[in-house]
C-alpha cells in the first residue's frame, strides 16, 4: 500500500513540476538568479506538496483497498477460536 501511494503521489509530483515547467517558461532566461534566491522556498514547497500528495494517496488506498477488513478478520478469528477447527491452527502454525 506504502509503495502504490508513493508511485501515485511521485507521478503526481512530477505532473505538477512539468505542469509548472510548460506555463512559466518564460522565466528560463533567469533560471538561475531565480533558483538561488528562492531555491530553498521551492524546495520546502515541493517537499510539503509531496506529502500532502502521499498523505492523500495513503487516505484513498486506506478507503478502498481495505474495505471489510475488520469483518474479515473477525470471520478468521471466529474460525480460530473454534475446538473443531484444529486443521487451521495447524496449518497457521506450518506457515510461520
Amino acid at each position: 500500500m506504502i509503495r502504490n501511494s508513493l508511485f501515485i503521489s511521485a507521478t503526481l509530483l512530477c505532473l505538477t513540476v512539468f505542469g509548472l515547467m510548460d506555463r512559466l517558461h518564460f522565466l528560463a532566461p533567469s533560471k538561475k538568479l531565480l533558483f538561488l534566491h528562492c531555491g530553498p522556498s521551492l524546495a520546502l514547497f515541493f517537499a510539503i506538496l509531496g506529502f500532502n500528495l502521499f498523505s492523500a494517496a495513503i487516505a484513498v488506498n486506506r478507503k478502498l483497498l481495505l474495505k471489510d477488513t475488520g469483518r474479515k478478520l473477525s470471520h478468521l478469528d471466529k474460525q480460530l477460536q473454534a475446538a473443531s477447527n484444529e486443521d487451521i491452527t495447524r496449518s497457521l502454525g506450518e506457515r510461520r
